[in-house]
Order: C-alpha cells, then sequence, then structure tokens
C-alpha cells in the first residue's frame, strides 16, 4: 500500500479547527488520581464492538463515553446506536471519518440517541431513521 493509498484508508477527512481561544488552563489541586482504573470492574463498560470497513471509529468513541458516564449516572448500562451517528449526524463524514465533539454535540441537540437495540449497527451510511416521534425519550 502506498502512502496516498495508506492515508485515504485510514485517516479522516474530517479537520479539527484550531482555536486559541478554546484552550482551557487546568491547574494542579490536592485531589490525586489512581495510577490505574479499570472500569470494567464498576460495570460501566459496554461489550466490545466491531466497526468493520466503516471509518466511524469516531462514532464508536463517542457512544462508549456516553454510555460509560450514562451507567456512571444512572447504574444503567446501555448499549447506543452508533449507527444513528453514522446516518444522522451531519457535521461528520459517516463512514468516511469524524470527530467526538460534534458527535457530543448531535447528542445534546438531538437531545437524545437511540439504543443500539433499537437502531442496530449495518457498517455502512444510510438514511437517518431515527425514532423522531421518541424525541428526547432516549435522553442522556
Amino acid at each position: 500500500m502506498i502512502n496516498e493509498e495508506f492515508s485515504q484508508v485510514h485517516t479522516s477527512k474530517i479537520k479539527m479547527p484550531f482555536n486559541q481561544q478554546n484552550k482551557t488552563a487546568i491547574s494542579a489541586n490536592s485531589c490525586v488520581a489512581p495510577p490505574s482504573k479499570d472500569w470494567r470492574k464498576h460495570g460501566v463498560v459496554t461489550e466490545v464492538k466491531n466497526q468493520g470497513a466503516c471509518g466511524c471509529c469516531w462514532a464508536f468513541s463517542a457512544c462508549g463515553a456516553i454510555e460509560g458516564i450514562n451507567a456512571l449516572v444512572t447504574g444503567e448500562l446501555i448499549s447506543l446506536s452508533t449507527q444513528e451517528l453514522v446516518n444522522c449526524d451531519t457535521a461528520n463524514k459517516g463512514c468516511e471519518g469524524g470527530l467526538m465533539d460534534p458527535a457530543f454535540k448531535f447528542v445534546i441537540n438531538n437531545r437524545g440517541i437511540d439504543s443500539a437495540a433499537d437502531y442496530p449497527y449495518t457498517e455502512s451510511r444510510g438514511t437517518c431513521s431515527y425514532n423522531k416521534a421518541c424525541d428526547g425519550c432516549n435522553f442522556l
């Protein structure tokens, strides 16, 4: 595989805008983080998933982060729909790449996201078909 082919297959088509004003300063405090934390032992990590040939790692990453925080807050671990993000999040490029931040904004603006059981993964980009009648009922 030549460099151009590798870049086309393995890099995102989305470029994150650089904005110096969005930087946040973090100051040290008395809180000390443990050297490691295995969240699987706390029941807040869903099963391993396979994105296949669709370049939507951004959607799997965003769903994984939301699944984890939702489980920590509610005590309920729900596998969320990466397919909804792939099909419906127009700020990202579906199977051709994307970023987590726009995916988070999509979920917030959409007032939630369907479960993976309600909107299963197909390994390709399709027509957006989340349950609009249920707007907000899957809020996380």
